[in-house]
């Protein structure tokens, strides 16, 4: 188990080499690590605890094996020069505020599906250019202000198992940007969808129904 730095931060290590025996990466263990560039996790760690990686603001590179199936909240909340980050195959919930304010952040790749998005996952993401969300009949919920202001997404897919959509969830979207949604809008009334889920007003993102 990795303990915390929190407490002081660290503002000069560029790079951490973790030993193999590691099973888990505790509550903000790296948190304000402002130096911190690249990080490789051992292939055993099965959880990155809540803020382990929080205000880390010079993370280029973190590869996570497999063999993690958590990620905690705001695990890597703020970390504004992370780019990309490749999801282990059995995460399947994207946990609150994980990756808010990760504001360089453009790709988020992963060959699982995904199944809850929590609050403000990704919060004020500006540069994310996608994220796919894969229908295979497993319910899907989206939680209040979980893609806030994300507005480098051209277009995003919703399967139509998705059962809920919190609150501002695609709230300061533009009009350039397209949400599709893979039901009718009849079936409204068979999920638990936020009046404001898609934003307050008239001039916001364009949601398109299946016909």
């Amino acid at each position: 188990i990795c303990s915390s730095y929190s407490s002081v931060g660290n503002t000069t290590i560029t790079t951490v080499e973790l030993p193999d025996t590691l099973n888990k990466i505790t509550f903000a263990a790296f948190k304000n690590f402002t130096k911190l560039e690249n990080i490789v996790i051992p292939e055993h760690v099965t959880d990155i605890g809540p803020e382990a990686f929080s205000n880390c603001s010079s993370l280029k590179s973190i590869i996570i094996p497999d063999s993690v199936n958590t990620l905690d909240y705001g695990a890597f909340s703020n970390c504004t020069s992370l780019e990309s980050i490749n999801l282990p195959k059995d995460v399947h919930y994207i946990s609150s505020r994980c990756f808010e304010y990760c504001t360089s952040l453009k790709t988020v790749n992963h060959s699982s599906y995904i199944s809850s998005i929590g609050d403000s996952a990704f919060y004020k993401c500006k540069s994310l250019t996608g994220f796919e969300l894969k229908d295979n009949n497993e319910s899907v919920y989206i939680s209040k202000y979980a893609f806030y202001g994300c507005t480098g997404i051209k277009e995003i897919r919703l399967p139509a198992s998705t059962c809920e959509i919190g609150a501002m969830a695609f709230d300061y979207w533009t009009p350039e940007q397209t949400i599709y949604l893979d039901w009718p809008q009849s079936d409204n009334s068979s999920k638990n969808i936020d009046k404001d889920a898609f934003g307050v007003g008239v001039d916001g993102v364009k949601v398109i129904y299946k016909n």
